[in-house]
């Protein structure tokens, strides 16, 4: 019906799967069929006009002829020759009852219309009209507007043919219906003249637009800083550019809040993890060769953007490292932007990091390449730029961790691992069996399963002693899933190594504590783990 056409604001005439659906028999009259059609549709049998719908050679289907069958005549033996399965209808309702009894004439043409509203970004059904063969093209647009347009009198029309779904065309307004090879069940799209030069509009023409609805795919969008947060949905083009998807994004916060002053480029975007659903660890580089083709062969409708403190074409010509922080920024990665000519790269970029930072952090920091959950290496004053360079194009992850060289000057991964260590003491506002809290600076430390439980005790007595007089603290190993309310025997055995001692190992939940006497107070745990570095999410 009518009124299924309205509401479909896509290509094409109808979805066919959301329309009236009439299970009859063979024996039905004509007369009977427009009996059922007004107890189901409302319509009045004396002003229903009924139309064959054809399936055509570029497998669109649209309307063909109007059944003027007798009353008493089957409804089977006038359709025959389209029922294939189904028999597809089109019921049109008509002004006047004899209009619907109206004989057919060889020259008319039935056209139905859509209109391309470019302030709504949305294609509208907005009725139907005959014409005869030799009406033009501008009588046409003139009596549709008139008919079907009227807030829009005296406007200039632009005049497309929706051939199919991926096809739309244009013709010359001085032809006639018969010239322009127009046919009973065409569609004409409409749209003003004045909105192809309107810029506010993320499309303004139709051929753009039925270009979009053949690519459209719908992203989820997250906000980088809360990735678990489904924020909002867009309908994009398929073969978006970075940039687009950026005004897009840009365009629908502005929309939520038109008070924000927000600039497209000043957000980049992540692609997201099958495996985590999380954020990637590297951001989605910037280029104009980019589409969004290359996210969803990943199999992924999830985006995250981030927002920016400078323009993202500032790539061009800066090194942007993404810097893993996560005991200074829990865990979130920060960017950091340095000049391709500073002539001191690592350096500066680990100043850039300190000064986003804390300068407190500047002689406890330094810069480690990860690579599959292991410190790589670890870099100093004295490290090749090309090195910090190279790994950053191998997308490989920086971490900005407080790893400080060994007496012998070496910080390398051969002989043992770094830990995390964190302060935490009982959290008696929390109930539950993790009812702790961490406190105060992060720490990490090197050891080895052949370190003696006695080495360790002594250099994080001296680690601490600065902070408080550690010296009578008691060293326990403990369950992080059950602390703080069992905690295991005191380490005693201090010529025993770390390994024997039951700390080295893959255990999640393994840790050694340094116990204040009281009991009540704080603690220093160190979590045991056989990876070079294991990062609290």
């Amino acid at each position: 019906t009518e009124d299924h056409l309205k509401a479909h604001h896509e290509v094409e005439l109808v979805d066919w799967s959301k329309v009236l659906h009439l299970h009859i028999k063979r024996t039905l009259t004509v007369s009977e069929l427009r009996e059922v059609l007004q107890e189901t549709t409302n319509i009045p049998a004396e002003k229903q006009r009924l139309w064959k719908c054809c399936s055509r050679g570029n497998h669109t289907t649209r309307a063909a002829s109007p059944i003027s069958a007798p009353p008493d005549q089957l409804v089977t033996e006038h359709i025959k020759s389209v029922v294939n399965g189904d028999a597809k209808l089109f019921l049109q309702a008509v002004a006047h009852p004899d209009e619907s009894l109206q004989r057919w004439q060889p020259d008319d043409v039935l056209l139905f219309f859509k209109f391309f509203d470019a302030s709504k970004q949305k294609l509208f059904q907005i009725g139907t009209a005959i014409f005869q063969g030799t009406d033009t093209l501008r009588d046409v647009v003139r009596r549709a507007r008139a008919q079907l347009l009227p807030q829009f009198e005296g406007e200039e029309m632009d005049f497309f043919e929706e051939i199919k779904p991926s096809e739309i065309s244009v013709h010359d307004d001085t032809k006639t219906v018969d010239q322009a090879e127009l046919q009973t069940g065409d569609i004409i799209v409409l749209q003003l003249c004045t909105w192809k030069e309107e810029k506010t509009f993320p499309i303004n023409h139709a051929p753009e637009f039925y270009d979009f609805l053949q690519h459209r795919v719908t992203i989820r969008f997250r906000d980088y800083c809360q990735p678990a947060v489904e924020q909002f949905s867009l309908d994009l083009h398929s073969k978006s550019s970075y940039s687009a998807v950026l005004c897009a994004i840009a365009n629908h916060k502005q929309s939520q809040d038109p008070s924000l002053d927000v600039e497209p480029l000043r957000f980049r975007l992540w692609r997201n993890s099958s495996h985590t659903d999380l954020p990637v660890e590297r951001a989605l580089e910037f280029s104009a060769n980019w589409t969004l083709d290359d996210v969803l062969l990943l199999n992924t409708d999830v985006l995250y953007y981030e927002a920016l403190s400078f323009e993202i074409t500032m790539l061009e010509t800066h090194h942007l490292f993404d810097i893993k922080c996560p005991f200074v920024a829990k865990g979130k990665v920060l960017s950091v932007l340095v000049p391709q000519d500073s002539e001191q790269l690592v350096q500066d970029t680990h100043s850039e990091l300190v000064r986003k930072l804390h300068p407190k952090f500047q002689t406890q920091l330094s810069l480690c390449l990860i690579r599959g959950g292991v410190i790589r290496k670890v870099l100093d004053e004295d490290s090749a730029d090309s090195e910090l360079i190279k790994a950053s194009e191998s997308r490989n992850l920086w971490a900005l961790l407080p790893i400080q060289p060994e007496e012998n000057g070496h910080t390398t991964m051969e002989d043992g691992c770094y830990l995390e260590g964190s302060h935490c003491e009982p959290d008696k506002v929390r109930t539950s069996s993790h009812a702790f809290r961490f406190f105060g600076e992060p720490l990490m430390i090197k050891v080895s399963p052949t370190e003696s439980v006695g080495s360790l005790k002594k250099r994080l007595r001296a680690h601490f002693r600065d902070e408080e007089d550690v010296d009578d603290w008691n060293f326990r190993m403990f369950d992080l899933s059950k602390f703080p309310k069992e905690v295991e025997g005191a380490l005693e055995e201090d010529n025993m190594s770390l390994e024997a001692a039951g700390f080295w190992g893959d255990y999640e939940c393994r840790f050694i504590g340094m116990e204040h006497p009281d009991k009540h107070r704080h603690a220093t745990i160190l979590r045991s783990s056989e990876k070079a570095i294991k990062i609290r999410s």
